[in-house]
């Protein structure tokens, strides 16, 4: 596959399954709805932010989070992220995010709690996530 270049469904499929093998189905549900959630106002998606959990509690996380806002404050982007547990979504909102609804996973899948941070220039509510989230079809 060329740089650049976005892979087609059926190799990204491939790769899913030789990554995630039989659990590849539950991650393209995953994918599926949480895009079928995101805001469709311009935003940055934190798809991951992790610490070695031997390193957590030492201000790392807060201070890659600090410097990704710092970025996305340069661009005047505001973020949207969905946080898997009750521990990161107090941390999400120690950081100026706002909880909208949650959304479970099937098949006793965790819930997810979808979060947004506004930009610093007085656009800090969200795109309504509580009751305007544009829904994409499944």
């Amino acid at each position: 596959m060329a740089e650049g270049c976005a892979a087609s469904s059926d190799e990204r499929r491939a790769a899913l399954d030789a990554i995630a093998g039989g659990h590849a189905l539950k991650f393209l549900l995953l994918e599926e709805m949480l895009g079928a959630w995101q805001p469709e106002q311009p935003h940055h998606y934190l798809a991951l932010l992790a610490v070695d959990p031997r390193r957590q509690r030492q201000g790392l996380g807060s201070a890659l989070l600090a410097a990704h806002h710092r970025r996305l404050g340069q661009r005047n982007l505001p973020a949207y992220l969905a946080a898997t547990t009750l521990r990161n979504r107090r941390f999400y909102r120690r950081h100026g995010y706002t909880t909208g609804p949650s959304m479970a996973l099937p098949d006793s899948g965790p819930i997810l709690w979808r979060m947004w941070r506004g930009t610093s220039d007085g656009h800090r509510r969200s795109p309504g996530l509580s009751a305007r989230l544009h829904r994409r079809s499944l």
